[in-house]
């Protein structure tokens, strides 16, 4: 029935629905998928075109921690009159009964509100005919994901994403996967090993961090600041071998515990088997390790708790003693990595209002040790979508209202 609308557009068109960090999400989606037959790229959506349809898009999903949700796109349009006619069509395609739908807009700049308010009315008209019809979107603001999940509009084809082009074309699609908030609010909230004052690295980030690791390789990760063990759950529910270790006895109780818990809830093969074992990360060696491991992804110490930003002194007694370790740990890393191997590493900064003050020279440092620091982005993609990344080569995780924020590098130990 839609045929006539495609336009010759490729059949397996995807649109990545990306989370509040753009550009921290779209490296991941560049580091598991590749940059190859990205089409498009805005602040909030990726669009690639693959071979073949997608054969699980909802577990593809869950292992990205960055990206909300999936839609395949099945028509591209001229203009939004063209863009109400396929949606009423397709949601016809779809109709059981009553229908609920959802309808989100995305790259309509300051347009957006309006013409949200038209189409979902517009469309709603175009269905009245075959009986009771709902939208799930407040007139003015598209869906929460959350919601459209809880519906679980992604499985009848209901939630229904549209992208104008920078060349005024429209792609609409249907989702295809939903990201799955409860899992990660379980993981992240309802395990047995939690210490919030030695700072709590969220899920979906630590996801992130292993996916620019590994990319689409199963891979030996070591975490040597594990925490609680965020990066090893994350890290077996991706499929790699896990290995960890921290100076805090305490953290390491907890990392198992987590480990064991995450074991008896998910699939993650035999927890009992990953090494995890008390070691100060500037003192590891070879011989700590039962296996010489691919990569490396941690979150480092990011200094005492602070409600605020700490005095011009205190700050610079803090930073000394996180860039101490830092180097410390990279100095005794570097002789059990192999030539290549990734170290994609969180470091703290501190927020003043709109200030931010970051570790001082600690890239030219970590360089004089053996090091680069590794594009997040392939060169070409970087000119193609005009992205770039901090003049130190890293992205950042941080919400306007803390204090302490998250610097991600990726490293790459040098030949």
């Amino acid at each position: 029935m839609l045929s006539g609308y495609f336009n010759s557009l490729h059949m397996n068109k995807y649109i990545f629905v990306l989370g509040r960090k753009w550009k921290l999400c779209a490296a991941e989606l560049i580091a598991v998928l590749g940059a190859d037959n990205v089409t498009d790229l805005s602040q909030e959506i990726l669009v690639k075109d693959f071979a073949h349809e997608l054969e699980d898009p909802q577990a593809l999903l869950d292992g990205l921690g960055g990206t909300i949700k999936i839609a395949q796109v099945f028509a591209k349009v001229n203009n939004l009159d063209e863009v109400q006619k396929v949606v009423v069509d397709h949601l016809k395609e779809n109709r059981d009964g009553k229908l609920i739908f959802a309808l989100g807009l995305y790259n309509f700049a300051h347009t957006y509100k309006i013409d949200l308010r038209n189409l979902l009315k517009n469309v709603k008209n175009g269905l009245r005919d075959g009986g009771k019809v709902r939208f799930l979107n407040s007139p003015t603001s598209n869906v929460k994901s959350a919601v459209a999940r809880m519906e679980k509009l992604d499985l009848n084809g209901t939630d229904i994403s549209v992208f104008r082009t920078e060349n005024g074309k429209y792609l609409v699609a249907h989702s295809v996967a939903i990201q799955d908030f409860k899992q990660y609010s379980l993981r992240d909230y309802d395990r047995p090993g939690r210490d919030a004052k030695s700072g709590m690295l969220p899920p979906k980030l630590a996801q992130i961090m292993i996916n620019l690791a590994c990319g689409s390789e199963k891979c030996k990760v070591y975490d040597p600041f594990c925490g609680s063990g965020t990066v090893l759950m994350e890290g077996a529910l991706l499929g790699h071998k896990m290995t960890g270790s921290d100076i805090s006895e305490k953290a390491i109780i907890d990392s198992r515990k987590n480990i064991d818990w995450l074991a008896e809830n998910f699939e993650i093969g035999d927890a009992s088997k990953m090494q995890i074992f008390v070691k100060d990360a500037t003192r590891i060696e070879s011989k700590d390790l039962d296996e010489k491991p691919d990569h490396i992804v941690c979150e480092t110490y990011l200094g005492p708790p602070v409600s605020k930003c700490p005095l011009p002194k205190t700050m610079e007694i803090d930073f000394k003693e996180i860039q101490a370790i830092i180097i410390g740990a990279l100095r005794a890393l570097k002789p059990i990595l192999n030539a290549k191997s990734n170290v994609v590493m969180v470091v703290p900064f501190y927020r003043d209002g709109g200030k931010r003050y970051f570790l001082e020279n600690l890239v030219e440092k970590i360089k004089e040790l053996g090091y680069d620091v590794a594009d997040l982005f392939p060169e070409e993609f970087e000119k193609t979508f005009e992205i770039t990344c901090t003049r130190r080569g890293s992205l950042t995780y941080d919400r306007t209202d803390q204090t302490v924020g998250r610097e991600i590098f990726r490293f790459v130990l040098k030949n």
